[in-house]
């Protein structure tokens, strides 16, 4: 920040040495020199610039053409596709809205910049669909699963079954 020089240093067989203008200090262990890597290899350029394709990396770094293939773990697994869930066997339910789960949580030791302490879940047994509603009490409870009731009725035109 101050624009001092604190130290100069040369490239020496890779690497690169600094003479620090560090004041003679009286413990015979700290260095005068200082040194740190000045190469890399090309995973470790690979990992520090975010991944980039192969093809980008040989622009950046001309000395990594003859480099045909980087073995990645985390971009290999970015590439596995997932399989959908498998159905359930025991399926309690046929249609949508005969099952809902719910949960109320809370109350959370922070209070949310609306006010809100807990929230309630209502998850659809059938589809797998989660609805979440804040409350500021859990006194409002009753008439949010009320609102909820009337929203997939008239929604969906149909009533839920079992809660």
């Amino acid at each position: 920040m101050t624009g001092k020089i604190i130290g100069r240093g040369r490239e020496s067989g890779g690497l690169y040495v600094l003479e620090t203008t560090i004041p003679k200090m009286p413990n015979p262990k700290v260095p005068k020199l200082v040194a740190c890597s000045s190469t890399m290899t090309p995973l470790e350029l690979y990992y520090r610039l975010g991944h980039p394709s192969l093809p980008i990396l040989k622009k950046l770094f001309p000395h990594f053409q003859k480099l045909s293939h980087l073995n990645c773990e985390s971009c290999q697994f970015a590439k596995h596709h997932r399989y959908s869930y498998v159905p359930r066997v025991n399926k309690r339910v046929a249609s949508p809205f005969e099952l809902i789960h719910s949960d109320v949580w809370g109350p959370c030791p922070v209070l949310s910049k609306s006010g809100f302490r807990y929230f309630v879940t209502f998850i659809d047994d059938y589809s797998c669909v989660t609805w979440l509603y804040l409350m500021r009490n859990r006194s409002e409870l009753l008439s949010i699963f009320s609102a909820f009731c009337a929203e997939i009725k008239t929604q969906f035109n149909v009533c839920v079954s079992i809660l």
